[in-house]
Order: structure tokens, then C-alpha cells, then sequence
């Protein structure tokens, strides 16, 4: 009840000094109480390192130390297309057969050709005897069925074809 009693602005300085007082000086750090020997000592690139002597800052160019693709320790720290754990950009795909059955299905871009092939057979349709067609690229047969979905450029969202070859 007494709060409702205080004008706004006066409210408002009260709330930013009670801020200002509790975030404007930084803590304390607690490594200044540990032993000379154990104290952890910030490396340039602000990463602590506990040898007690500062390091050289790496090789990297800045550019490459923001690169994600640069090894940082372990392999399961690196976040590329060499990394077996890395799976690739995710495409979605509508797949148009002859009949006019449509298809929708999520790939990663990592996938190959041959499983279209696959889809194309399960549905009834002979990979020998249809091609893929894709409006923007091209006609894909089955001597094609190696090439990832990322080879042949695919986009986040494509529309492909079934089509019997001519």
C-alpha cells in the first residue's frame, strides 16, 4: 500500500539505484585466494588456463577462430561434412509420380539419389524405364543414382518429377 503512495518517478529512480547497486561492480573472482601455484590466469582469447604463465594466442586468424568448422580439442567438438556424427541440411521434397499420387518426404542433403530410385521402385515404377525431372536443373536416370542431393544443388524445398523416359 505504501508503494502506491510513491509518484512514479521517484519509484523508477529507487528501482534503477537498487540495479545499479546489486550489477554494476563485478564479482569478485575467488581464483585470488587459491594457491600461486593452482591460480588459473586468463589466456588473451579468454580462456583460463591453469599453467600459471600466459600462453601465446594461436596461429588462427580471428575469421578462423569464429569458424565453426576448426577443431577445438576433441573430433566431436567439430561440426562439419568430414564429422561421421554430421548429418547435413535438411531438405523437404514433393515427389510427383505418373499416377498424380504426390509424396512428401524430409531428406538431409547428404542423401543420395538412389533413394528416390528406391521411393520410384516401391511405388511401382520402374527406375530403368522413368528419370527424375526437376524443373530448374535437369533429368536425372539411374547412372546419376551416386550423386548426393547436395552434388546436384538442391534447395531447402524442391519439387521432382517421375516421368517416363522418352
Amino acid at each position: 500500500m505504501r508503494d502506491l503512495l510513491i509518484d512514479p518517478q521517484q519509484r523508477k529512480r529507487t528501482s534503477t539505484m537498487h540495479f545499479k547497486a546489486l550489477y554494476s561492480s563485478p564479482p569478485q573472482p575467488f581464483l585470488d585466494s587459491m594457491a600461486p601455484e593452482t591460480k588459473m590466469n586468463k589466456r588473451p582469447n579468454g580462456v583460463l588456463d591453469s599453467s600459471g604463465m600466459d600462453e601465446p594466442s594461436s596461429s588462427l586468424s580471428p575469421a578462423a577462430k569464429r569458424n565453426r568448422y576448426h577443431e577445438v580439442g576433441d573430433s566431436h567438438h567439430k561440426m562439419g561434412p568430414n564429422n561421421s556424427n554430421w548429418q547435413g541440411s535438411r531438405i523437404f521434397l514433393t515427389v510427383v509420380f505418373p499416377s498424380g499420387e504426390r509424396q512428401n518426404i524430409h531428406l538431409t542433403d547428404t542423401t543420395t539419389v538412389k533413394a528416390l530410385f528406391v521411393l520410384m521402385d516401391s511405388k511401382g515404377f520402374d527406375p530403368k524405364d522413368h528419370v527424375l525431372f526437376r524443373h530448374s536443373d535437369g533429368i536425372y536416370g539411374v547412372e546419376s543414382s551416386h550423386l548426393t542431393l547436395r552434388d546436384l544443388r538442391f534447395s531447402k524445398r524442391e519439387l521432382i518429377r517421375v516421368r517416363q523416359k522418352f
